[in-house]
This record gives C-alpha cells, structure tokens and sequence, in this order.
C-alpha cells in the first residue's frame, strides 16, 4: 500500500498548547506557511500557499489504499480539515487513511515527541533543533515596529526558506521513524479511530454555568488570597515558604499534603494558623485555573475537542487535555443544584462548592443522560494480575466485596509500611503508582510533590513494598530479560543477515 508522508508549519495568534488543535486550526488568524509530504521513498516535496494543489494529495485522496503518515497525526488532520480543504482547495482524506508515529511511538513505550524518540532509536535523519526554534519565532506574529498596527508575520525570504527546509527535515525524520516501527495491530488502530472520532465529536459543556462559575472563582480566589496574605505574608502558591512558616507557628506537620492539613486541624493550634491551613485547603478548590482551561478549550457550539489522548501514560491507559475529565474531583455538596442557582444568580459561593463545579459543567444535550465512571485501583489491580500477585489480588476482591475501608487495598499497603492509620491509604496509593511500575524516588516525586520525606526514607519505603510484592518484582526482571534476549536474537538475526 502506498504511503504519504505530510507535515505542516502553520502560524497563529492563538496557543496551540492552551486551545488544543481543533479549536486552533478553526481560527481566521490561523493559516499554513507550508507542506512537505513524500510518497513511499521519494523526494520530499513543497507546497506553499498559492500553489496548486500537488497532483500526489489528490490521487491520495482519491485511493483509499493509501495510508497518510503523521506525527501527532491529529494536528494535521485538523488542519487539514478546517484550513486546507476550505481554504486552499484541498481534498478531504478520511480518518480511516491516517496512520499517527506518535501513537505508534507511545504504544512501543517510546517517547512521544519526535525529537526525543528519534534520539532514543538513533534513527538516521534527526530533529533540526535550530529549525525549530525558527519555527516556534515564525508561529507567533512578530513584534509590531513603531507606526505599525494590526497582525504582522515573519516574512523574510531567508526565514521562509529555512523554516521549509525544517519542514522537509520533519517529513525524514517521520518516514525513517515509520519505517522502524511495527505498526500498531488492527485492534489498536481501531482504538485510535475510535478516539479520534469521539474527539472530533466533542463534550458538551453548559458555557453560562462555565462563564458564571469562573467568575466566582475568581472572586472566593483573591478574597483567599488577600486574607492569607493578611495572615502570613505568603501567597497560598508559595509552597516552599509555606511548610517552614506553618511549622515555626506551631502546626506539627511534615507536608503540605491535604490529608495532613485536614488532620492539623484538630490538633491545639493557634487561631491563626488554623485559619491558614483552611485558606489553603480552600485555595486548593477555589482555583479557577481549572475553568479557565474549559473556556480555552471550548468552541463555537459549546464542545471541548480533542481532549482524550490515547496512549498518554507509558502504563498504556488514556490521559486528557484541556478537559481533565479522568481527574475530576467527587462532588462534596450536598445540594449540587443549589450551588449552580448560586452561580448563575451571581452569588459568592462557600469555599467547598467551587471544587465541585467543574464535573457540573459537562453537561448533556437535551434527551441526554450523563454518566461517569471510573475503575478503582486500575494501576494497582492491573499490575498485580499481570504478575501473578495473588495475595494482592485478593486484597482487592475482598475490598470491592465489602466496601470497608479498612479493607482497602491501598490503605492496608500504607499500614504495610508503617505510616498511620490517617496517612495510610494517601501513602499506600502513592506507593502502589510509584512503586508498582518498577519506579522510585523520582515517580515518587511526582505523585507526591508535597511530601517532605527524604530520598533515603523515600528508599525505605521502596524496599519495604519490594518486600511485599515478591512476584510483581519478579515479573519486572523477567520482562527486562525478556526484552534483552529479544534485542539480542534481532542483533543476531541481523548479523547473519548481512544487516548491520
């Protein structure tokens, strides 16, 4: 089957990163410098704006046989739909014809940005690191000279020239990048169709609810923020200051994890001090970040695009962008209506109401039902049955069987390695998602940014849930012997091969 390669270098006043591709390739200030596509092995060609159409891009479309090859195939899909097609007379290619090397990439364990995956597998062509510096300059309009007004571009020849020269470099690199990957099997693919549709399709957001509850986040925010500043000469962001001021005014705490802030607060403290940890627990819901990003990513006809990204963890599983919605907080009120009659009376909210807004504002269409789901302990139950791990396995059974807390899987691990009852299940999940992947210190870090525990105590902790989990830590080894022989059989292969 033939094969086109195609990448594109597009400018605009909107932040791909902040909007996401569909929303940005849907703007008038968002057009294409250039593109550079190749069929099978052939040269590299160019197409600018004002050329016509490449017979190639045509007969491509045309032919259902061919497969059009992209890194991060979504962003040229997009624009290729709402830019190229409308604008410059392009023919449309269907879904089906795509084939994305970051995908294929992710699912291989590999990194996803071109650049650092091309490194990794030491593949003949390279990213061009000064073209990209020219090309993140040549996205963005330049800076206006004096007199001027409006929009202006980068429109040095000389510039233009090097960014389709980056361009064609992009294409090589993507090619040899295909070429060394075993494509993704018919059942993934499918999977990744079946994503790219869904968000192509879009969720729905209630936008007046979206617009009303930014505002009052805005609002409880700076109220927080002026009465903590009053408190502690601090911004609740100040982390670092923070932890040592709490802990010079008396609180006996470690971190500033919000299970240990919650526990402060029933100790003997100050008045003060327990007002600052409530402002910063509260600053913690309050954030109206999280909104802003729904607005960001909202189009026209109220839907968030292109928020589900398959194979975003190396674990396999999918993560968000834009709209987080596989890290949304459980609703605390107990009247969730009420809180969104507060919102669109324009009303201040309680602090623990803002928190609960974001799940209320994904909402179904008229004759619609909305559901939300969510697998309990997926990392944690996954590792353990590709391992063999029974006893943890019927940790969970039993956990799901009564919904006892103390028979949570992740709470009985804490108490495993010694933390107490109140920290145990925050540190027992830590545990298992740092852990259980064959981590360490680092993943712990991430998992746990608050936590104040050294490396050496993060170790301890890491040897007493190795201890614990004797066949998942088997299963790592044999997967890494596994891998070896495999590299080792392709070398040997490869040698009596006459292949270097």
């Amino acid at each position: 089957m033939p094969l086109l390669f195609l990448d594109f270098e597009t400018r605009s006043t909107r932040n791909l990163a902040l909007t996401g591709a569909w929303k940005y390739s849907r703007h008038p200030d968002t057009d294409v410098w250039c593109a550079c596509f190749a069929i099978d092995e052939g040269e590299v060609k160019v197409w600018k704006p004002g050329d016509p159409v490449p017979i190639e891009i045509i007969e491509a479309a045309a032919d259902p046989s061919y497969q059009l090859c992209a890194h991060n195939a979504v962003f040229e899909r997009s624009i290729l739909t709402n830019i190229l097609t409308p604008r410059h007379g392009w023919p449309a290619i269907g879904l089906n014809q795509f084939r994305d090397t970051m995908a294929t990439a992710q699912a291989h364990a590999l990194p996803g940005k071109l650049e650092k995956v091309a490194k990794a597998l030491e593949l003949p062509h390279q990213k061009d690191a000064a073209g990209t510096r020219l090309m993140k300059l040549m996205a963005k309009p330049r800076k206006l000279r004096k007199g001027e007004t409006g929009i202006h571009w980068h429109t040095d020849p000389a510039k233009i020239a090097r960014l389709i020269e980056y361009c064609r470099q992009d294409v090589e690199v993507e090619r040899a990048l295909h070429m060394r990957l075993t494509p993704l099997s018919a059942n993934e693919q499918s999977i990744w169709y079946l994503n790219e549709r869904i968000n192509e399709f879009g969720i729905p957001l209630d936008r007046p609810l979206l617009a009303g509850a930014i505002q009052a986040a805005q609002r409880t925010e700076e109220k927080i923020r002026e009465e903590f500043r009053v408190i502690t000469g601090l911004s609740p962001d100040q982390t670092k200051k923070l932890l040592p001021w709490l802990q010079d005014a008396g609180a006996n705490i470690a971190n500033l994890r919000e299970e240990t802030l919650t526990k402060a607060l029933s100790s003997e403290l100050p008045a003060t001090v327990k007002r600052a940890i409530e402002l910063r627990l509260a600053h913690a819901q309050a954030s109206a970040k999280k909104l802003i990003s729904l607005a960001g990513n909202c189009d026209d006809d109220d839907r968030c695009r292109g928020s589900f990204r398959y194979h975003g963890a190396h674990t396999g599983r999918f993560t968000s962008h834009g709209v987080q919605t596989q890290n949304m907080k459980k609703s605390e009120s107990k009247d969730l209506g009420a809180v969104i009659a507060a919102v669109y009376a324009g009303a201040d909210l309680p602090l623990s109401a803002l928190g609960d807004l974001p799940r209320a504002i994904i909402a179904a269409r008229p004759g619609h039902h909305f559901f939300a789901a969510d697998y309990s302990g997926i990392e944690s139950v996954t590792i353990a049955w590709l391992a063999g791990e029974t006893r943890k396995l019927n940790m969970w059974r039993k956990f799901f069987k009564t919904k006892d807390p103390a028979d949570d899987s992740y709470f009985l691990i804490g108490k495993m390695l010694g933390v107490p009852d109140q920290d145990a299940r925050a540190i027992g999940k830590v545990a298992d998602l740092a852990f259980g992947y064959a981590g360490g210190v680092g993943a712990w870090r991430k998992f746990a940014p608050d936590d104040s525990r050294s490396d050496a105590e993060t170790k301890e902790l890491q040897a007493k849930w190795k201890a614990a989990h004797p066949r998942i830590v088997k299963f790592w080894h044999d997967l890494e012997r596994s891998a070896v022989n495999a590299r080792d059989q392709l070398d040997l292969a490869g040698s009596l091969c006459g292949v270097a």
